[in-house]
């Protein structure tokens, strides 16, 4: 466990994922959710926030509506006007990396917002999440091919993984003053390829035409396990293999 007694600390996306992750592992924060935001916005300042929420829906540009503006950007707004001290933002290597999605695409513009707000903000950008365990986290498109299940990604598409565990350990280093950087990329140094994921599992339900390999920043914090590692302890854990 963490312990930031002296600190007044609240967490969003608590529900599930990553948010959930962190807030169980220090004791006095304070969650967020859809159920409780109009009283905690309402409410009293924190000295740090960490915002891990979004909505993850995949929604094309034509069918953008005001909830999924709501989750991904107005909540920002109000959050920043929360914090007292230090602001953590968890964005996507989408955001600095052109991708043309509606995720991407506000996960830029929160961060834009952050920085306009905010001087004592951390913005930490990962790859793929990873983490075994209760948290049960793998990228969709694994998952499917674990289920053999069909995929719309190429054969040469690639994977690159971070778990919740690292995630958590760069935000509490930077809580703890040992990062100075207020904007990090976090990846891996090793990808690895859809059709490796497809030999390692021996199951193949079908790929499709969407090549998808993320480019990585060249100025990045690289985690010490590999993608393949990375994987490869979630199947044990998860009894997959």
């Amino acid at each position: 466990m963490i312990n930031f007694s002296d600190k007044s600390v609240l967490v969003t996306g608590t529900n599930s994922g990553l948010g959930k992750f962190i807030y169980e592992r220090i004791p006095n924060a304070v969650s967020l959710t859809r159920e409780n935001r109009v009283d905690i916005v309402g409410g009293k300042k924190y000295d740090i926030i960490i915002h891990s929420a979004y909505n993850s829906s995949n929604v094309n540009f034509t069918d953008l509506d005001l909830k999924y503006v709501d989750d991904n950007l107005i909540l920002t707004s109000e959050l920043v006007n929360l914090c007292d001290d230090c602001f953590i933002y968890v964005s996507s290597i989408d955001s600095v990396n052109n991708i043309e999605s509606s995720y991407a695409l506000f996960k830029k513009l929160s961060e834009d917002l952050v920085r306009s707000k905010i001087e004592n903000y951390f913005i930490i950008r990962s790859s793929h999440l990873i983490q075994g365990g209760d948290a049960d986290k793998i990228p969709g498109s694994v998952r499917k091919i674990i289920n053999g299940e069909p995929i719309s990604l190429t054969e040469n598409s690639k994977f690159n993984l971070v778990s919740y565990d690292d995630m958590l350990s760069y935000i509490v280093k930077k809580i703890e003053n040992e990062i100075e950087d207020k904007e990090i990329n976090l990846v891996n140094s090793e990808s690895i390829m859809v059709s490796d994921v497809i030999e390692m599992l021996e199951k193949n339900g079908g790929h499709g035409n969407f090549e998808y390999i993320p480019t990585i920043p060249k100025e990045s914090y690289k985690v010490e396990k590999s993608s393949k590692e990375m994987l490869m302890k979630y199947l044990k854990e998860m009894s997959i293999i």
